[in-house]
């Protein structure tokens, strides 16, 4: 009976602890939220997303060695978390150190490998140290997961067309416009999610007119250059660059036609 009444008492003052850290976590106070409940992971990962916004907009060492113990402290406690090794890497990648960003997303991948916005964050960071083929792969991976996922197509475009590649480059600009002739618009998209994925923030209608126009244009398809042009122009009519781009294909369909 003492036995039983001791395991009571210890399930007792164990959910009682856990309940007082839930309450301190919801409030904010992290720290204390820790105290009352040192194995939980989410009182640092909380700190350490905290940490590194302050850094982020003040730019002082501290908050960046602050936000990166406790990103450590966060995964010690929660190793198999790969929303931990992402928000690391997310951290490593805004500081820069695109080594070490590389080696969380990897992580994350590891323990997630179904999680598209992992493929696609990781070829962000891979783009950005032109490291072309690595971005590429990381993008395709993420359209294979999601198919409806925007902005992972426009950057395959994007590294296809500098590639040379200008028929595949076409086919991923012009999937961005299926799917967003399909859904027809993006607000009537229901959840947080889905609005990830179908994000067009990244790169405005009238651009990506433009820069199916320029594709064609280097394809010397100048009909369909001309139609993507004047696509931007109707979305854009004061755009300079538009105009610009417009009066070049112009004469250059022109100087052909001569011959």
């Amino acid at each position: 009976m003492f036995f039983i009444l001791l395991l009571v008492f210890f399930l007792f003052c164990g959910n009682l602890l856990k309940f007082i850290s839930e309450s301190y976590l919801k409030s904010g106070n992290w720290v204390k939220a820790s105290w009352f409940n040192p194995l939980d992971s989410r009182p640092h990962q909380y700190q350490a997303d905290s940490y590194a916004t302050k850094y982020i907009s003040e730019a002082k060492e501290k908050w960046k060695d602050l936000a990166l113990k406790e990103f450590q402290r966060a995964i010690t406690l929660d190793p198999e978390n790969p929303f931990l090794f992402r928000s690391a890497g997310s951290f490593y990648a805004c500081l820069g150190e695109k080594k070490s960003a590389i080696n969380q997303y990897r992580k994350a991948i590891s323990k997630n490998s179904t999680n598209a916005f992992f493929h696609f964050e990781l070829g962000k960071v891979y783009l950005n140290e032109k490291m072309w083929n690595m971005a590429l792969k990381s993008f395709q991976e993420a359209t294979t997961l999601e198919p409806y996922f925007l902005e992972a197509y426009y950057y395959q475009g994007l590294i296809l067309e500098r590639e040379g590649q200008l028929n595949q480059a076409i086919e991923n600009y012009s999937r961005v416009l299926e799917i967003k002739e399909k859904l027809q618009s993006f607000a009537t998209v229901d959840t947080g999610y889905k609005k990830k994925l179908l994000s067009f923030e990244f790169c405005n209608l009238a651009a990506l007119y433009n820069q199916l126009a320029g594709v064609y244009f280097r394809k010397g398809l100048y009909p369909q250059a001309l139609f993507y042009t004047g696509q931007a122009l109707k979305l854009e009519p004061e755009n300079k660059i538009f105009q610009q781009n417009l009066q070049l294909i112009t004469e250059k369909s022109k100087k052909i036609k001569k011959k």
